[in-house]
């Protein structure tokens, strides 16, 4: 699928791509096992460039976002990352309509969560700890602003 510019036929070279895809059934038959009696099953791929077709919308995607709330970033100190803790609670903020996120990596340093939280403009960090974590199930939260 591709978006020309200006919606013109004339100016192919001037569009954006938004998806592609295609049928790979000559593939899966070269790594099919050849003592299988039966054909491999038909496959078909596509890529969809979301973000791009977001981008190119004519709807305001912005309306659909958490824009007007705090942005608030997961982040742990000690406890070797508390990487499950900080994905659930991630999950439940996300529940609650506030948009949070976290430092895909198991244990990252405060220095590289404060980088993350730099990149990304969260001004609102939430850093649970492992004293901070009960059996309860239940996490002691500071917020930091």
């Amino acid at each position: 699928i591709y978006l020309r510019k200006d919606n013109n036929p004339v100016s192919l070279m001037e569009g954006t791509l938004l998806a592609l895809g295609g049928r790979y059934d000559y593939l899966l038959q070269q790594m099919a096992d050849s003592e299988r009696k039966s054909s491999p099953p038909g496959a078909v791929g596509t890529s969809i460039a979301l973000e791009t077709i977001l981008l190119h919308s004519s709807v305001d995607s912005k309306s659909y976002r958490n824009d007007i709330g705090i942005n608030v970033l997961v982040c742990s100190r000690g406890g070797g990352g508390l990487l499950v803790e900080r994905m659930e609670l991630v999950a439940e903020l996300w529940e609650e309509n506030i948009k949070a996120d976290f430092v895909p990596l198991r244990d990252p340093s405060l220095t590289e969560q404060y980088e993350y939280a730099s990149e990304h403009d969260i001004k609102c960090l939430i850093v649970i700890t492992d004293s901070g974590v009960s059996q309860k199930s239940s996490v002691k939260v500071g917020l930091l602003i």
